[in-house]
């Protein structure tokens, strides 16, 4: 049986290389992901990727899987995951990043809440987004 319907494709990953994009368009050159590992690997795949058709890498300790949740069961939750794991990377504020993409909004707020504890502003200092139900 043949439908006479439009076709319409979805690109699930399509405003993640948005964000990729902003980053790069408001000369953001030392970015940094934060994923839960129930995130998918390919949302950070589809990041990166666009990146580097950007001509921007990456550098590997930008890059943060929270593989450890068990502290999610005990009321720690992932935005206090988050801030935890920013201050034992980037307490030092050696090598900050300058733009943020994070798995889940709780997430991001918890960022944006470490980075003002450090005396940085955003969007001045730092562009930080959250994203949320993006599986």
């Amino acid at each position: 049986m043949a439908l006479d319907v439009d076709q319409m494709v979805h690109d699930r990953f399509e405003s993640i290389r948005e964000v990729a994009d902003y980053f790069v368009r408001t000369g953001r050159s030392r970015p940094c992901v934060i994923f839960a590992d129930y995130i998918s690997d390919s949302k950070f795949k589809a990041f990166s990727s666009r990146l580097k058709e950007r001509g921007l890498n990456m550098a590997n300790e930008n890059i943060v899987f929270l593989t450890d949740l068990s502290g999610l069961a005990c009321g720690c939750g992932l935005a206090g995951l988050c801030y935890e794991t920013l201050e034992e990377r980037f307490g030092t504020g050696e090598d900050m990043f300058d733009s943020l993409l994070c798995s889940a909004d709780e997430g991001a707020i918890a960022a944006i809440a470490w980075l003002g504890s450090k005396g940085l502003r955003i969007p001045q200092d730092c562009s930080g987004v959250g994203f949320t139900n993006a599986r």
